[in-house]
């Protein structure tokens, strides 16, 4: 079974669970190896059902080749479909022909819902703890500036909120001299001491 996120022709299969036989690694998987015809399915919010991938007449060689090396001989598979775009699918799938019943085939269905609701869910959440986490940031930033009276230290705390928000690995501040025409680095972080010297002054070029 795995969970996969669509992104234009490709599976990005990002969860997944097997038993008795090798894993699927996570990743993308080219959908057009398997069948062009199957994303067609799935983008019309349908859904497929294979008993034996091996003798279904509606694959091409090459695409039963592709499922047997995946170990995927019987399969169901449910799309999710969002503002008319496919976005993601969860099959569950055999290394053996099935017979699939009804009843779970209406299972992996709502097993997809749930899966797509938590996913959801889980994506709206962490979008909400970073906004969090952001405007504690910032308001740690404004309360500080407010009393802190050297200039280098609140070039220093800016440079800090900036890449702590943008969870960056290094950054600079610069200030624009117009008279002389460079930036001139007023706090860095996280280069090399050669970067530094490089960039503390950047002339620009004087306008024709």
């Amino acid at each position: 079974m795995f969970y996969a996120e669509v992104e234009n022709d490709d599976w990005i299969v990002c969860h997944g669970y097997e038993t008795g036989v090798p894993p699927l690694p996570d990743g993308p998987y080219a959908a057009d190896t398997y069948g062009a015809w199957i994303m067609d399915i799935y983008r019309a919010g349908g859904r497929i059902v294979f008993r034996d991938t091996q003798h279904d007449p509606r694959f091409a060689t090459v695409e039963r080749d592709a499922h047997a090396a995946a170990g995927i001989i019987g399969a169901v598979g449910a799309s999710f479909v969002k503002d008319e775009r496919l976005v993601a699918i969860l099959a569950v799938h055999t290394a053996e022909p099935r017979e699939w019943t009804d009843e779970k085939i209406r299972l992996v269905e709502e097993t997809g819902e749930r899966t797509w609701a938590a996913v959801e869910r889980a994506r709206t959440e962490a979008v909400l703890a970073d906004e969090f986490r952001q405007t504690k940031i910032l308001h740690d930033l404004g309360a500080a500036l407010v009393t802190e009276e050297s200039i280098q230290t609140i070039y220093e705390e800016i440079l800090t909120a900036a890449i702590d928000i943008t969870r960056a690995d290094a950054g600079t501040v610069q200030m624009f001299d117009e008279k002389a025409r460079e930036l001139v680095v007023l706090s860095t972080r996280g280069f090399s001491r050669e970067t530094r010297n490089y960039f503390q002054h950047v002339a620009l070029p004087r306008a024709a």
